[in-house]
């Protein structure tokens, strides 16, 4: 869970976002948005995940909640099923489900009303960056959830724009610039964004050029083979 700040002006942002982000942040941003709205204007329950065994917090919005069954079969709180959407045979939800609650991103988006519109404006501009590159629409755009959270919750606390938290992990030493996130997450990009997990290239940005403060590195194909 992130909030790739690498530019102030969201259109900007989302050019410099890299292909594999490109697709997996789209779901990130939505998850942050959705738990906004989830917290401050949902009803705090705590719900058995019998799949593990264990108890945990949700927040149900009313008249909007919906649940999910393992074989994608979709219930109301009533236990009756959803219809599926027949536009793009994908089930209605208005929000994705709540998701790293405490975490500084989710905790700073719900923090100011300038917050959540900074980042909404970001998924939309993603969105549309995602098109760019792969000619065709996110699911979470398809299955309407982005058009949900351009609204502001409820409840958030009107304020402006605040200063976004870095959240570098392991890099939060070498990465982290106070009071300049955008030099930091593009610290971040350049010594932890070459490479994933696995060894396989990040730094590609399909028809886009590479961001200028960005230095790219030569990928060892053995290593990448790996």
């Amino acid at each position: 869970m992130n909030i790739f700040y690498l530019d102030s002006t969201q259109h900007v942002c989302a050019q410099m976002h890299n292909d594999r982000h490109v697709v997996k942040m789209i779901v990130e941003y939505a998850q942050l948005l959705s738990t906004a709205h989830r917290v401050l204007d949902g009803e705090e329950r705590v719900v058995s995940k019998w799949v593990y065994s264990k108890k945990d917090k949700t927040w149900k919005i009313k008249d909007n909640f919906k649940h999910m069954h393992l074989n994608g079969d979709v219930y109301d709180e009533f236990g009756v099923l959803e219809p599926k959407n027949r536009f793009t045979d994908r089930y209605q939800c208005p929000f994705y489900l709540t998701a790293h609650i405490n975490h500084p991103c989710a905790v700073w988006v719900r923090e100011t009303s300038g917050n959540y519109s900074w980042l909404s404006v970001l998924l939309m501009e993603l969105c549309w960056e995602f098109t760019h590159r792969r000619g065709t629409l996110h699911g979470t755009q398809i299955d309407g959830i982005v058009a949900n959270l351009l609204s502001h919750p409820k409840n958030i606390p009107e304020g402006s724009l605040t200063t976004p938290p870095q959240c570098f992990g392991e890099y939060q030493e070498i990465c982290e610039v106070e009071n300049d996130p955008i030099e930091g997450y593009r610290n971040y990009y350049n010594k932890a964004k070459q490479l994933d997990r696995s060894g396989r290239p990040m730094n590609v940005w399909t028809n886009r050029e590479v961001p200028e403060w960005f230095t790219m590195e030569k990928v060892n194909e053995e290593t990448c083979s790996h």
